[in-house]
């Protein structure tokens, strides 16, 4: 049997941060504002098509789980504005600027605003940009006429996923119709849609359609020296506009070629938070995982025949387990082989699988199968949970779970999806959800 720390002595390593090595203390999951700032950067300079496109970097629910409070600013050293949803996520941004004693970056809100959201905004001066879709067209030409304000908005074109958010328009005409219908207090800023929800052999009739609906429009604009913000591309577009083998992203064929007036976005989301491994292999490490988790080993011994070690969580201890993550697929029996579910965790540049699944609410420790290891794992060493090796969506991955619900609610928050409330241990219902009315 390896050699074991004492409880007292594996207590003061978590404390202290020492006596088990080099960055092998446990701690929290933790996001990195300085690796945001690297991430935007490469993306603008290497992966975008040029040096002109502008990145509005999308921070809704928590900004993917990592935390806007601590990111905002990172954000706004290198994008060129925020994309978000509610106004408390503004009210986020507008605190973090701040406190940072920097200006209040440019948001745009990818959520149809109701009536009392629009209205909220207005008063308080966060000076957001809407969407605007038929749903809510006269929600904020009201807001603008009580407000006595002008509402910059961004029409947004077709559906979202099955919602219809967007006007269905297959003409220029019908586009130059709506946009010279709008009273004076509504300023068109941009044009967008977003391709998610349909299938790949979909997405270049509906660019194309786009394309052949925005650029007369453009063209119209240009002649009274208006600009116009154009945007469909999210992390997944911009890697599927992206040649195999390639880094930079490429304009589709039917792109705008006669205005000069326009501005192209994207609006990368998890790109930006270096969250899918494949994707970072194929950037050549450019992009690299903005939250990171380390947790020490704290054991290692025989168990039935395995070797097993024991890895020790900071407190509160929200590895995912199967009391409170009973949806994941890592933990269906149909997954689990000789009682060790789908899940894994990284030690020395390994992956293993759990040796068991984790027991409790607040699980303390892991246990893992290093059986295999071709180094020996030793007490000190320090497990990934997340980290280069295994990013976010590596473990969302293993629990079968979108890589925003793990990353919401290891830290805390409450899940998007809300069949999956019961992932926040210390909450018997749904309290701290990011859906807002």
């Amino acid at each position: 049997m390896a050699r074991q720390f004492s409880a007292a002595a594996v207590l003061a390593a978590l404390l202290l941060g020492a006596a088990l090595g080099p960055g092998a203390w446990a701690q929290l999951p933790t996001s990195d504002p300085q690796r945001l700032v690297e991430n935007l950067k490469y993306i603008k300079q290497e992966v975008l098509p040029d040096a002109n496109t502008k990145v509005w970097l999308v921070m809704k629910w928590h900004a993917y789980g990592h935390g806007i409070r601590n990111l905002a600013s990172a954000a706004a050293q290198r994008a060129d504005g925020i994309a978000l949803y509610y106004n408390s996520e503004a009210a986020e941004v507008v605190d973090a600027a701040g406190a940072a004693g920097a200006a209040v970056p440019p948001m745009l809100r990818i959520l149809p605003a109701s009536f009392n959201q629009a209205s909220e905004a207005l008063k308080v001066g966060m000076n957001i940009q809407e969407l605007m879709g038929p749903g809510n067209q006269e929600n904020l030409t009201l807001a603008a006429e009580e407000s006595g304000k002008t509402i910059p908005v961004h029409i947004y074109l077709y559906n979202h996923y099955s919602d219809p958010w967007g006007y269905n328009f297959t003409t220029s005409a019908e586009l130059q119709e709506l946009i010279d219908s709008l009273p004076a207090n509504i300023d068109v800023k941009g044009v967008m849609m977003h391709l998610n929800g349909l299938e790949d052999s979909e997405k270049d009739g509906y660019l194309k359609r786009f394309f052949g609906v925005v650029c007369p429009v453009a063209t119209a604009l240009q002649a009274k020296n208006r600009r116009l913000a154009v945007h469909w591309a999210d992390s997944g577009e911009i890697r599927r506009e992206t040649p195999t083998g390639q880094k930079r992203m490429t304009m589709p064929a039917d792109a705008c070629k006669d205005a000069s007036n326009i501005d192209y976005w994207v609006r990368p989301g998890w790109l930006g938070y270096g969250t899918d491994l494949e994707t970072n292999v194929a950037l050549a490490s450019g992009t690299k995982p903005v939250m990171t988790w380390a947790a020490p080993v704290t054991a290692v011994e025989d168990k039935g025949g395995k070797k097993v070690a024991t890895i020790t969580v900071a407190s509160p201890g929200r590895f995912p387990a199967p009391n409170w993550w009973a949806f994941a697929d890592g933990y269906k029996p149909e997954y689990v082989e000789d009682g060790q579910p789908d899940v894994y965790v990284s030690i020395n540049n390994k992956e293993f699988r759990l040796a068991a699944a984790p027991q409790g609410s607040n699980p303390q420790t892991i246990q893992v199968d290093v059986t295999e290891a071709e180094t020996p794992v030793q007490v000190g060493d320090s497990a990934c949970l997340i980290c280069e090796q295994r990013p976010l969506n590596s473990l969302s991955d293993d629990l079968g779970v979108f890589d925003y619900d793990t990353g919401l609610c290891i830290n805390g928050w409450g899940p998007v999806n809300t069949d999956f409330c019961d992932c926040v241990p210390t909450k018997t219902e749904c309290t701290d959800c990011p859906q807002e009315s």
